[in-house]
């Protein structure tokens, strides 16, 4: 899995934003949560205690703490690779939603300039990426042009690893919060083409990341309820 250093920006990445969870412009209000959200770990703890989670509970994910996480890694990734000197990999980030509190199950991109998810359907696909990856409440999917963008001369090794490194972003940030989930470096061509519908060119699908609770975080009322 590629990695990025933890650096002072990834570390922050770790810290509580300390923003109010609430729905992203233009979404329902979710009904109130059956328990109360988990206290943040110290970010130290965070980095300490990561691993690989495949085992998920049942509790949905708010979408605006899935936006937090996505527009925190997006900020990162740009300071680590500044276009300016790097070219910008047009990196994208959409979202399989199974259970996310303010989205419909499907695929949803991303929009970093509102903090703000796009539904594109395909709650059939998001059924075959649960097969293909884990039974998560959410699979993060990062995609990119390259295409465009990048001088040359630029590797597909390079986009890959700034792929892997926004996903890993992503999961950090996520971390704090009390989620956990494990990376997969798989491809799906059927991602790139639904994601490619809705941009202004053709984009590849290049990393994944299964997304929620912990399962051993689930009382035993909550598992079986």
């Amino acid at each position: 899995m590629p990695l990025i250093a933890e650096s002072a920006a990834l570390r922050q990445l770790s810290a509580p934003t300390g923003r109010d969870v609430s729905m992203p412009a233009g979404c329902p209000a979710p009904a109130p949560a059956a328990s109360p959200p988990p206290v943040c770990p110290d970010p130290d703890q965070v980095l300490a205690d990561r691993r690989s989670v495949r085992q998920f509970a049942k509790r949905p994910i708010p979408a605006a703490l899935l936006a937090d996480a996505y527009r925190n890694a997006m900020s990162v990734e740009r300071a680590c690779w500044p276009p300016e000197r790097h070219g910008d990999a047009r990196l994208g980030l959409a979202v399989a939603a199974v259970h996310v509190d303010g989205l419909a199950k499907g695929i949803h991109t991303f929009s970093a300039a509102i903090a703000e998810f796009n539904h594109l359907a395909e709650p059939a696909l998001v059924d075959e990426l649960r097969l293909e990856y884990a039974d998560s409440p959410a699979l993060v999917l990062v995609y990119a042009d390259r295409d465009r963008g990048l001088p040359r001369p630029s590797s597909y090794q390079n986009t890959l690893v700034r792929a892997g490194a926004l996903g890993y972003a992503v999961l950090l940030s996520a971390m704090a919060s009390g989620l956990r989930g494990c990376p997969f470096g798989r491809a799906m061509s059927e991602v790139s083409i639904v994601v490619s519908a809705s941009q202004a060119g053709p984009v590849h699908h290049l990393f994944t990341l299964a997304i929620g609770w912990p399962a051993e975080a689930e009382s035993p009322q909550q598992a079986t309820g």
